[in-house]
């Protein structure tokens, strides 16, 4: 693990001021100090996090942020933050209301339902939309979830391409991702138990009421929609990261934001580290649970296991070398613009690298991948997708 450096280390301090875990910064940033650190937030996607960590700090900790001029820009950023969280939240509803003219119910995933466990959810920086959708009444086995949904996208949107867990469906100008399960596991044997742990958790969804969403326009206090239970989040959005280690790139927001889901209170820890076993998440559960302590501060009551240094002083370094999404990693720097043949290569190799932490996961990606492309072109679905 490469150790990190001074304004990394800096960064660090002011995200564990944003979640009350300290109150001081180790040493005053100068002004050439306050402008990495704004960097960084942007490349970690968390400014709106950044912001209210400053709003925490001690007037001696900012000294030298006025000449920077960072606290105009960091306030402005904020704002638009904001405004992007009213037109998504805008956006679910609207879907949410179509879906359920159609005969579909739903359940949002990650992005704005994350945000409500945010003491301050509107400084969170939106991403996709995330819809997990099924006929009302029923939890059909995947094959038929899947056309049915692929049917109603369509009647709307004519010809798009599908994944094994999602279709993309344009609603005013964006592509919100309407899946028919949440995720996947590469190895097929950790799959079956996965898909079977979110159908048994589709009906454990809770309903989220307008007057709970960090949201300013009250049109909408009477509207809602459902968000996943606390185990699936515990269990959904480690693995969603899981598959940006393998895929693209893991920043430092997904980190918070598996931090606040660990702070529900309600969440059966005991339940979640079983199936985290049994589908295979459970080493890399140990190297989250090291990296929230030692990164974010998170106390050991809140651990789903026990941490794992190893694994995590990997991931950390994964972290910070990829930033959100992977637009930092100059590993794989162009190859989105390159054939798929290569972009199979470059990802193979980068991910062999895993083979010893995670080594079903590294041996199945590969076998996984040509499947999928298999299987697309099978069924009329190989336009490139996600």
């Amino acid at each position: 693990m490469k150790k990190l450096h001074s304004v990394e280390k800096l960064f660090v301090e002011l995200l564990q001021v944003a979640l009350a875990n300290r109150k001081h910064l180790s040493s005053v940033p100068s002004a050439e100090e306050w402008e990495e650190i704004r960097a960084l937030a942007e490349k970690h996607a968390l400014a709106g996090v950044l912001f209210y960590a400053i709003c925490q700090l001690q007037s001696e900790d900012c000294a030298n942020m006025s000449e920077a001029d960072l606290q105009m820009r960091m306030c402005s950023r904020n704002i638009k933050i904001k405004r992007r969280n009213d037109e998504a939240v805008a956006d679910i509803l609207n879907l949410v209301r179509i879906l359920d003219a159609e005969g579909f119910d739903s359940c949002v995933l990650k992005g704005q339902g994350l945000g409500l466990l945010y003491p301050h959810g509107m400084q969170r920086m939106p991403g996709d939309i995330d819809i997990w959708v099924a006929r009302k009444g029923e939890m059909a086995p995947l094959a038929k979830r899947r056309r049915d949904v692929v049917a109603l996208c369509r009647g709307v949107v004519g010809h798009r391409p599908v994944c094994y867990h999602h279709t993309p469906l344009p609603v005013h100008g964006k592509d919100i991702e309407v899946h028919f399960t949440p995720s996947w596991m590469c190895a097929p044997w950790h799959n079956a138990r996965l898909q079977k742990f979110f159908e048994e958790e589709w009906m454990r969804r809770r309903f989220v009421d307008g007057s709970e969403m960090p949201v300013h326009d009250r049109d909408y206090a009477a509207k809602g929609f459902y968000v996943p239970s606390a185990e699936m989040d515990a269990v959904y959005v480690l693995l969603h990261i899981y598959r940006h280690l393998f895929d693209e790139g893991v920043g430092l927001r997904q980190i918070v934001d598996y931090y606040y889901v660990l702070q529900q209170e309600e969440l059966d820890r005991e339940r979640v580290g079983g199936v985290l076993k049994s589908v295979g998440l459970y080493a890399f559960a140990g190297a989250m649970m090291w990296l929230l302590r030692e990164v974010l501060g998170m106390p050991e009551e809140r651990m789903l296991c026990p941490v794992d240094e190893r694994r995590g002083r990997v991931l950390l370094d994964e972290i910070m070398m990829a930033g959100n999404f992977g637009k930092y990693d100059a590993r794989l720097a162009g190859a989105d613009k390159r054939s798929v043949r290569f972009r199979f290569w470059t990802k193979t190799r980068r991910n062999l690298r895993f083979m010893s932490q995670y080594p079903s996961e590294a041996l199945c990606s590969p076998v996984w991948k040509v499947w999928q492309l298999l299987w697309r072109r099978w069924n009329g679905w190989h336009r490139r997708c996600g």
